[in-house]
């Protein structure tokens, strides 16, 4: 009797723990490549045909992170992450509440004239993309949604030199129906 009692014990608890997840830390960078501080010499940078300026990337650790940099003084103006292995509940535990917010939606038709040409008879629609930026000072999250969660997926993380005007963090909100 204590056997199997013991074995529905150790179950239970692998499944508890299963359930239960791990979140991912959110990401600590070097003061190094953070805005305001010299491009790290172990960048390595390319510039696209259509573009004028350089993009810059260090690999460290599990993350690629990327520079937008002054091309005279060569100094970082914003770093950016990769971070869909992120929700906006993760980032929200790691770094407190959040100190602004920004939700900018964009309606974008196709054009069925040029669609038609590329793609063979369209079905014409319209759709609604929105960007959301959720601000902790001068790091902040941007994701793009249709809705807006705590486990809403992140898909990048960006630190600027300022935080830029934004409105206050509003707290999620649920719909009584």
């Amino acid at each position: 009797m204590l056997v199997v009692a013991s074995l529905a014990m150790l179950i239970l608890a692998v499944v508890i723990t299963a359930r239960m997840g791990t979140s991912p830390h959110a990401p600590d960078l070097p003061q190094r490549f953070l805005p305001g501080n010299p491009l790290p010499n172990e960048a390595a940078c390319t510039t696209l045909s259509d573009d004028h300026i350089p993009r810059c990337v260090v690999r460290l650790a599990h993350d690629d992170v990327y520079f937008n940099f002054g091309t005279q003084k060569r100094i970082i103006s914003r770093t950016v992450i990769p971070a869909q292995q992120y929700t906006v509940g993760d980032l929200i535990a790691a770094w407190g509440t959040p100190s602004g917010f920004i939700s900018l939606t964009d309606v974008v038709a196709i054009d069925e004239e040029n669609m038609t040409a590329a793609w063979g008879t369209p079905s014409g629609f319209t759709w609604n993309e929105t960007k959301i930026y959720i601000y902790w000072g001068t790091r902040s999250a941007l994701l793009y949604a249709r809705s807006f969660q705590p486990n809403s997926r992140v898909d990048f993380i960006l630190y600027n030199v300022d935080q830029p005007q934004a409105s206050l963090w509003p707290g999620f909100t649920s719909v009584k129906r």
